[in-house]
C-alpha cells in the first residue's frame, strides 16, 4: 500500500501537479513570463523619406585662360617715351601704351623724298631724250627701277614712324610691363604683357560616359575653389555657356574637352584662377530626401536602416547630394520607414520600435495560457 502512495506522488509531481522539484510555484493564467532568447525592443527615432526634385550634377576642376594673350614688343629703335600704361590697367583696342622716339627715321624720310623726286626729274627728262633717240631703254628703265625702288624705302619710313606708337592689338588689361621710360629698345624687344580679361576660357576634362549629356549650348556654373560649399552647386558661380566639344576623346585618360566662355563677373574671376565648373545633366526621377545623419557607409557603400515588421533591415542606396541637413538619395520609397539617429549600431533583424508608436500592452507581451 505504502509503495503505491509513493508512486503516485511521483507521477503527480512529474505532471506539473502542486510545487516544482525546485520548489517555485509555476506561474498562473495570465502571469507574464519572458523565455531566455527574449529581448526588448529598442525604441528608435524615424522619418519617412519626403519626394526631392533633384539635378543631377557632374563637378570638375579647371584653370581660367584669358581668351586671348601677347606680349607687345618693340618693332622699331629707339629710346622709350610716354609711357602711358602700368600693371592692371584695362585698356580698349588701338589705345596708347607708350611712343619710340623714331627721329633718324623722320630724317631718312625727308631724304627719301627729296631723292624721290630728284629721281622724277631725271625720268623726265630721259622720257624728253627717248622721243629723239638721245638714250637708251636702259637708261629708261633704271630710272623708274630707281624710282620704284625709293618710293618703297619711302613707305617703309611710314610704317615705322606709324610703329613708334605703341597700340593695343585687342582690349583687355596690362598682365605685365617689362620697360621704364627711357629705356633704349631694339624690334623684338617685350613692352607689355597683355591678356584679355572678358570673357575667359574655361576647359575642362569630362569622363567619356557624359558624351551623350554634355552638348554645346549647355550652362556651366564657375565658381571659384574657396566659395565651393558655400551655396548649393546649382545657386552659385557665374553662368559659362559651353561653346566647344572635342569631337574625340583621348585614349589614354577616357575623357574629352570642353570649352567655356565664363564673364569675368566685375573683377570677382581672373586668368589663371583654379575654380570648379558644375554642369547640369538633368532631373533625376524618384529622388527623395531623408535626415543626412540616417545614411551610414558600411564597407565603403552607403546605407540606411529600416524598420520593416519591427525588426531592423539595412538597405543599401545612391547618394545623389546633400542640401543642408538633408541626404538626396535613390533607393527607398515613400512608405519606408527610415532610422534617423543611431543606424550604425543596429544589427541587422534587431527588434526595434519607432518613438511615434504606442508602447505594447502587457497582455499583447503576455504569451499564450500553457506556454512553457
Amino acid at each position: 500500500m505504502s509503495t503505491r502512495l509513493v508512486i503516485a506522488a511521483l507521477v503527480l509531481t512529474a505532471c506539473g501537479g502542486g510545487a516544482t522539484a525546485e520548489g517555485r510555484t509555476p506561474p498562473t493564467k495570465g502571469t507574464k513570463t519572458k523565455g531566455p532568447g527574449a529581448a526588448a525592443a529598442r525604441v528608435v527615432e524615424t522619418a519617412r523619406p519626403r519626394p526631392s526634385p533633384f539635378t543631377r550634377t557632374l563637378s570638375l576642376n579647371g584653370t581660367l585662360d584669358a581668351r586671348d594673350s601677347v606680349q607687345v614688343a618693340a618693332q622699331v629703335e629707339g629710346p622709350i617715351t610716354g609711357v602711358r600704361v602700368d600693371l592692371g590697367d584695362r585698356v580698349e583696342r588701338g589705345q596708347v601704351l607708350a611712343r619710340i622716339v623714331v627721329s633718324d627715321v623722320r630724317a631718312r624720310a625727308q631724304q627719301f623724298d627729296a631723292e624721290l623726286a630728284q629721281a622724277r626729274a631725271d625720268l623726265s627728262r630721259l622720257e624728253q631724250l627717248a622721243r629723239t633717240g638721245d638714250t637708251t631703254p636702259a637708261e629708261l628703265e633704271r630710272a623708274r627701277t630707281k624710282i620704284a625702288v625709293l618710293r618703297a624705302q619711302r613707305a617703309q619710313t611710314v610704317v615705322d614712324l606709324r610703329d613708334s606708337t605703341v597700340r593695343a592689338p585687342f582690349a583687355g588689361a596690362i598682365a605685365r610691363r617689362h620697360v621704364a621710360q627711357g629705356a633704349y629698345v631694339r624690334p623684338g624687344t617685350p613692352l607689355f604683357d597683355l591678356v584679355a580679361v572678358d570673357p575667359l576660357r574655361l576647359a575642362l576634362e569630362v569622363p567619356e560616359r557624359y558624351a551623350p549629356s554634355v552638348r554645346v549650348g549647355d550652362v556651366v556654373r564657375v565658381a571659384p575653389e574657396v566659395a565651393v560649399g558655400r551655396a548649393s552647386p546649382s545657386d552659385q558661380g557665374l553662368a559659362a555657356p559651353i561653346v566647344r566639344i572635342a569631337p574625340v576623346v583621348d585614349p589614354a585618360r577616357r575623357t574629352f574637352r570642353i570649352e567655356a566662355e565664363v564673364p569675368a563677373g566685375a573683377g570677382a574671376l581672373r586668368p589663371g584662377m583654379f575654380v570648379v565648373g558644375t554642369i547640369a545633366l538633368g532631373e533625376v526621377a524618384g529622388a527623395l530626401r531623408v535626415p543626412r545623419q540616417a545614411v551610414v557607409t558600411v564597407l565603403g557603400r552607403p546605407r540606411v536602416v529600416l524598420v520593416v515588421d519591427g525588426r531592423a533591415t539595412p538597405r543599401e542606396i545612391e547618394m545623389l547630394g546633400e542640401e543642408g541637413a538633408d541626404a538626396i538619395v535613390l533607393g527607398v520609397a515613400p512608405t519606408d520607414v527610415v532610422v534617423t539617429r543611431g543606424a550604425g549600431t543596429l544589427a541587422p533583424g534587431a527588434p526595434v520600435r519607432a518613438s511615434s508608436e504606442p508602447p505594447p500592452t502587457a497582455a499583447a507581451e503576455a504569451p499564450p495560457t500553457g506556454a512553457r
